[in-house]
């Protein structure tokens, strides 16, 4: 409960289900159902088995209406929802994305897609799927390129895993909605920064022991 409740706590809009947050069914249950944030996916079918869940979210942010379009690595989604006892549909994700991305094209100013899928396949959906204007992940360390779609720019982040590093993204567009800069940063986490108070308190309380 943890990572949720931290999450909670820094204002998270949302999270891409993936490998890391598969756990037996009645812990997922809980976890998920704790969280003021959205769990995104739009290749699992959770059919009601986990709270929370949904293919996208719409927010507002200075001004535009972005959809953030969650997307689950199919293999290892597969294969940590099997060794979990689950039996959820994994589908496509560039199938289930491009389904997604149509779906909230009339409704956003702005499309993100957050993805816990390869770099390879997060290419193939910028390079096939017209919409997108960034795909964040966690593949490919801090990598990150711009790469042409269909209609313009799509630019590719990734800002590591494990709380590291905190990534900065701004993008401008021209008056149809197409991206055409970038600028993005990568901050290090390092020890000058210090910890804030009120979070490093809920991880002595939830980690104290008995």
């Amino acid at each position: 409960m943890l990572i949720v409740r931290a999450m909670n706590a820094m204002g998270y809009d949302a999270l891409a289900l993936g490998p890391m947050d598969v756990a037996p069914l009645p812990l997922m249950q809980a976890r998920f159902q704790e969280a003021d944030f959205a769990i995104l996916s739009a290749n699992v079918g959770t059919e009601g088995v986990l709270p929370n869940v949904q293919p996208h979210l719409i927010v507002e942010m200075d001004g535009h209406t972005v959809a953030i379009v969650g997307a689950t690595n199919e293999r290892i989604g597969q294969q940590g929802f099997q060794e979990s006892g689950l039996s959820l549909s994994v589908e496509s994700a560039v199938v289930a994305v491009r389904r997604a991305v149509q779906e909230v094209r009339e409704q956003a100013d702005v499309i993100i897609v957050l993805s816990n899928l390869n770099r390879e396949t997060n290419e193939t959906l910028a390079r096939e799927i017209p919409g997108i204007a960034a795909i964040i992940g966690s593949s490919g360390g801090r990598r990150g390129d711009e790469i042409a779609g269909p209609d313009g720019l799509v630019v590719l982040r990734a800002a590591g895993t494990r709380g590291e590093y905190l990534g900065l993204l701004r993008l401008r567009f021209d008056d149809d909605r197409h991206v055409i800069d970038f600028e993005s940063r990568q901050l290090a986490l390092t020890p000058d920064y210090a910890d804030d108070p009120a979070i490093a308190r809920m991880i002595r309380e939830l980690t104290a022991g008995p």
